[in-house]
């Protein structure tokens, strides 16, 4: 379990969202490794260059 006052964001990036996906994984990673539901999340979707921004986005 993650401390929540140490994450309070998570941002991930997703080239091609499809099937199970499309409902923002970044959200769905974020629960399942035990963040708590106070925890943001989102998920990047830029073509070639999802990661890079996720990145950028948390810098």
């Amino acid at each position: 379990m993650h401390e929540a006052v140490i994450v309070d964001n998570v941002i991930t990036g997703c080239v091609s969202p499809a099937g199970e996906q499309t409902f923002n994984i970044g959200r769905n990673e974020a629960l399942g490794a035990g963040f708590p539901e106070s925890a943001q999340a989102s998920t990047i979707d830029r073509q070639f260059g999802s990661s890079q921004q996720a990145t950028h986005v948390a810098a």
